[in-house]
C-alpha cells in the first residue's frame, strides 16, 4: 500500500494496474487502473501515463511535439486541475 497525503484528505493506494494504449508511434502511453483502500470523491478509477520514446532518434524527431504537449499541460491542463481541487473542497 502506498499513502499520500492530500491539502484535504489522504488517498491509500493498494493495487495499481498497467496496460499500454495507443500505437505508439511517438511514444509510449499507458492505463494505470487504480484499486483505492483510502479514496476522497472524486478521484479516477484510471489515470493516463505519456512518456516520450525510448529511441533517441524519434525523441530527436518529435522534440518540437513533446515540447508542445508539455506546454499544454502546464498552462491549461494545469487551470483544470486547480478546478477540480477547488470543487472537492466544497
Amino acid at each position: 500500500m502506498v499513502k499520500f497525503r492530500g491539502e484535504d484528505s489522504d488517498v491509500a493506494i493498494d493495487e495499481v494496474e498497467v496496460s499500454p494504449v495507443g500505437t505508439g508511434q511517438t511514444g509510449a502511453t499507458y492505463r494505470a487502473a487504480v484499486s483505492y483502500s483510502q479514496r476522497p470523491p472524486g478521484l479516477p478509477d484510471s489515470f493516463i501515463v505519456k512518456l516520450p520514446s525510448q529511441d533517441p532518434a524519434v525523441r530527436e524527431r518529435v522534440a518540437l511535439g513533446y515540447r508542445s504537449a508539455f506546454a499544454f499541460y502546464i498552462e491549461v491542463a494545469e487551470s483544470r486541475v486547480s478546478t477540480w481541487r477547488k470543487l472537492l473542497r466544497r
